[in-house]
């Protein structure tokens, strides 16, 4: 799933100042299966069905403990607005 994507580990400040970590999505190649799901460069993913993610390894670890046959929730931070992006 993470195929055609360069995450970088962040530190965030939310629009109500609280700092959080999450993973910058700073390249993604169109036509991949995270690209066509909605996640964009810039995208910072905050958590895997609801279980937050601070670094690549958490994220990995996270994707690895997901039935691959259901959809996973990533929630993720645009321009200050959080949102889903469901990768089926």
């Amino acid at each position: 799933l993470t195929s055609g994507m360069n995450l970088t580990t962040v530190d965030v400040l939310t629009a109500n100042n609280k700092r959080i970590k999450g993973l910058l999505v700073d390249a993604i190649e169109h036509g991949t299966h995270p690209w066509l799901s909605g996640l964009h460069e810039g995208d910072i993913i905050l958590s895997v069905n609801q279980t937050r993610v601070n670094d690549l390894d958490g994220f990995t670890k996270q994707l690895q403990q997901q039935d691959t046959k259901k959809t996973i929730l990533l929630t993720v931070l645009r321009h200050q607005q959080r949102f889903f992006v469901a990768l089926d």
